[in-house]
């Protein structure tokens, strides 16, 4: 049994046209790409280049051809070589194609996440800006309720003050009203009693006249010449009811009259002035025959006028007696009347005053209720705000890293196809060689994408971008050497496609091997 091992090659244009086909679902385009101004060297026999696909197309053929070109310096140096073939390009078209996916989804994700948690600082800071404008609108209202409740409670307190004032004013009144009470009904009982002395009389004489016939008074009315006694009676009639004649035709015309007797039996005392009373005593009351008995016996008529007309001076002076006390209890009386009224008003003021009191204590309470409301609103609202600031505080910094990074993004999408097309190379077609070589296919790989305007990042570490620091550090916890060679290795060993073929005199990638896969 045999086996044959086939090396043979493909044409530059087979290699073209299997990378083209491999990555036909590689989104390899770019609109804004040009072809550089000269001509690098285009390999014969493949379509000359005018877009960006072409051109990766293109460095894949390229790449793979400069594997030959390492193996000529291999062995101008006495070094072994290392056979490429078709099955090496074929690696490495795949390790594009998946490393691609890999980092473009990586890329997408990334951003996805830097894209909500940038959306999500900025909701919060429209939550913070509303909740501020919403703490500022209750912080005016809350001054509008605390100034509302000092309002009230200073109207509250006036009218309690101006209550209590009314309340002791009023009760000063009701003693001043008790004391001018207790002089008005003293001096009544004095004025009634030095009324009462002559008012029986008065009221004997009022019930004589009543009683008077009315054929006794005719006959006063009848007389042409009436007797001196009757004449003299007459008179004195005729001066307490102020007509004032002596002509007997006239007095007997006050006689006819209806209202003569009801105006003696209903007449005012008050009416008879001193002038008056000094007239009756000195013409009438002075004369000896000036009497109930003398008269009534010239007339029955006027008998009882004459002891009326003598009750009336003795009234009416009793009346002048008592005067100054009855102006006095007048006085007394108006004011009791006045203090009354003032009393009443007061009442009324000070129960409006103390239905005031309530309702502005109602009102207070309820203004101080929503007021605490507003306050403890306000109050978790400013803890919020607090609370969110001290966040976006916080964040400030992981924002503007966000914010970079989702700037980068750009960036990063534009170099992705040329950083896969670098990484995957390396990973193909590096792993036979050493630290130096490897360097310098790298260099020749980027000038080759820099001739064509093929963007890449001009900082790009392989070993940055192939691992993470996660799996480095379980690397060198599991015995493998710090050195940047050693770290290349294992990505390839983690990345491979095709079963590696591991060369290890030393001994240390055989510890790392069973370290790792414990």
């Amino acid at each position: 049994r045999c086996v044959l091992d086939w090396f043979g090659d493909w044409s530059k244009l087979a290699y073209y046209q299997v990378g083209k086909e491999l990555t036909s679902k590689v989104d390899l385009e770019k609109t804004t790409w040009q072809p550089p101004s000269y001509s690098p060297v285009i390999y014969h026999n493949i379509p000359s280049v005018s877009i960006y696909r072409d051109a990766i197309n293109t460095a894949f053929v390229y790449i793979h051809k400069t594997l030959h070109t390492a193996n000529t310096i291999m062995t101008k140096r006495g070094s072994k070589t290392v056979a490429i073939t078709p099955r090496h390009f074929l690696d490495f078209i795949n390790h594009y194609v998946s490393l691609y996916n890999e980092k473009r989804s990586d890329l997408e994700e990334q951003q996805l996440h830097i894209n909500i948690g940038l959306q999500k600082i900025k909701e919060t800071v429209l939550q913070v800006k509303d909740l501020q404008e919403s703490l500022n609108v209750k912080s005016k209202v809350l001054v509008e309720k605390e100034s509302e409740a000092n309002a009230k409670l200073k109207a509250m307190v006036k009218d309690q003050q101006e209550a209590e004032q009314q309340k002791v004013t009023s009760e000063a009144l009701q003693v001043e009203l008790i004391q001018e009470t207790k002089i008005i009904n003293s001096r009544k009982e004095a004025v009634v009693k030095e009324l009462c002395e002559v008012e029986p009389a008065l009221e004997e004489a009022k019930h004589a006249v009543k009683s008077i016939k009315k054929q006794h008074l005719d006959e006063v009315r009848k007389f042409p010449s009436p007797p001196f006694l009757v004449k003299l009676a007459m008179e004195s009639i005729c001066l307490l009811l102020g007509e004032k004649t002596e002509d007997w035709k006239q007095i007997r015309q006050l006689c006819m009259r209806e209202t003569f007797i009801p105006s003696i039996v209903y007449f005012d005392s008050d009416q008879i002035t001193s002038e008056i009373r000094e007239k009756m005593k000195e013409k009438f009351l002075k004369n000896p025959d000036y009497n109930f008995e003398k008269v009534n016996r010239a007339s029955q008529a006027c008998g009882p006028l004459v002891k009326w007309a003598i009750a009336q001076i003795s009234y009416s002076t009793m009346l002048n007696k008592v005067e100054p006390m009855r102006l006095e209890l007048k006085q007394y009386e108006y004011q009791a009347n006045i203090h009354k009224l003032k009393i009443e008003q007061m009442a009324v003021t000070i129960a409006e005053l103390e239905r005031h009191i309530v309702q502005y204590k109602e009102e207070y309470a309820t203004l101080i209720s929503e007021a605490q409301i507003i306050k403890s609103d306000a109050a978790t609202c400013e803890a919020k705000v607090n609370r969110s600031v001290a966040l976006l505080s916080s964040l400030s910094s992981e924002k503007n890293r966000w914010e970079l990074s989702s700037d980068n993004f750009k960036h990063q999408m534009e170099t992705i196809i040329g950083d896969v097309l670098l990484s995957s190379a390396f990973l193909a077609y590096s792993g036979y060689f050493d630290q130096y070589m490897r360097e310098s296919l790298f260099k020749t790989w980027s000038e080759h994408l820099k001739e064509w305007q093929i963007d890449f990042r001009s900082d790009l570490s392989l070993v940055e971008y192939l691992s993470n620091v996660d799996d480095r550090i379980i690397w060198r916890s599991n015995s493998l050497p710090t050195d940047e060679l050693c770290t290349e290795n294992a990505i390839m060993l983690k990345r491979y496609h095709r079963f590696p073929l591991i060369i290890d005199p030393s001994g240390q990638a055989t510890s790392f091997m069973l370290n790792e896969h414990k």
